[in-house]
């Protein structure tokens, strides 16, 4: 059980670092990984810049052309364990 519970911490650990580290690259500015993430790509791809505020009303990520409200979907493995 103590091995268990020393892997689980370690995970816990890497995971925190992983998400500091995301932080510092502007990736994660909240704490909802998944939209944040996906905003961060779509201005990647889109060559755009991210809204100052994270409840930007209306748009998360402005081009030269346009601005773009991004969504983010996923499905979990275990449909019932959302």
């Amino acid at each position: 059980m103590d091995e268990q519970i020393n892997r689980i911490a370690t995970a816990f650990a890497a995971m925190a670092k992983a998400i500091e580290e995301l932080k510092k690259h502007s990736v994660f500015r909240s704490r909802k990984g998944v939209p944040d993430f996906s905003e961060w790509l779509v201005a990647q791809i889109y060559k755009g810049r991210l809204a100052e505020s994270k409840t930007q009303k209306g748009w998360d990520v402005q081009t030269e052309s346009e601005k773009i409200q991004v969504k983010a979907s996923f499905t979990p493995h275990d449909p019932g364990n959302r």
